[in-house]
């Protein structure tokens, strides 16, 4: 991928509607990034990143009624919810795709490593190896999204509940491995710094606890009328903590990352 940071820094900050669009894209995003981490050839990549766009060709128009819904699943939802891996695969075969990779990984893309997955609970060495790289992906980005009844999880919270399961539902070394590729601080995430500047992570960097940053508030809550590329390793741009709430960007994506 050529521009990691900024494909990375917008499964962050570009959520456009409908949610059905940019979502698989983000999923995508990331597959590609841990695969490459753990060492996947680009043909063994490929697949993984088709089966990440159409895992839910299934249930779309399900899901952008879900990603909106406050109340609770009914009972007709859960059951599609519970059939769109299968009938996800059948779609694609009947589209013409041959591709045995990318069938198995879409049908599976819902199991678990502890069986309590569906729609068949297979559990361990009987789920194909990449389907955890989707799973992982899928749920990271639905969890740092905004829904109607909630704001989107932090990275802090979403990857710590990663870890504490990890073994269990997804393999430890897809887990860990995720964490090491987003870091600490992803690329478009909110953090604050010593100073009480708010920035946006732009750039991961060897040292997870140093990225480089752009202030956009000041101190005092204004904006500034252009962004400020911050180094965090030295005072008083050292990072204080994550912010937990959404922050009002007022400047467009490419002028944080500097495109002409």
């Amino acid at each position: 991928m050529a521009y990691p940071d900024e494909a990375l820094g917008s499964v962050h900050l570009f959520q456009p509607e409908p949610y059905t669009i940019h979502h698989p894209l983000h999923t995508a995003i990331m597959c590609e990034l841990l695969a490459n981490r753990l060492e996947y050839t680009k043909e063994q990549r490929i697949p993984i990143i088709a089966a990440s766009l159409t895992s839910n060709i299934a249930m779309l128009e399900l899901q952008e009624i879900l990603h909106h819904q406050e109340t609770p699943l009914s009972a007709e939802q859960k059951k599609q919810i519970n059939e769109h891996p299968e009938l996800g695969a059948q779609m694609l075969k009947e589209a013409g795709v041959n591709d045995p990779q990318w069938i198995k990984m879409v049908g599976q893309h819902h199991e678990r490593l502890d069986g309590k997955g569906y729609p068949e609970g297979l559990s361990g060495d009987e789920i194909h190896s990449a389907v955890q790289i989707i799973s992982i992906a899928d749920r990271y980005g639905a969890m740092v999204s905004t829904r109607s009844y909630r704001e989107p999880m932090t990275t802090k919270r979403v990857l710590r509940e990663f870890f504490l399961t990890k073994g269990v539902e997804l393999d430890e070394r897809i887990i860990l491995s995720f964490i090491k590729e987003l870091s600490i601080f992803p690329p478009g995430t909110f953090v604050k710094l010593n100073n009480d500047e708010t920035v946006v992570v732009i750039k991961r960097n060897k040292n997870s606890m140093w990225p480089t940053v752009c202030s956009i508030q000041g101190p005092n809550g204004s904006y500034y009328a252009h962004p400020l590329q911050r180094e965090t390793d030295k005072d008083p741009y050292t990072i204080k903590d994550a912010v937990s709430t959404q922050v009002k960007i007022n400047t467009s994506l490419k002028n944080l990352w500097g495109y002409d």
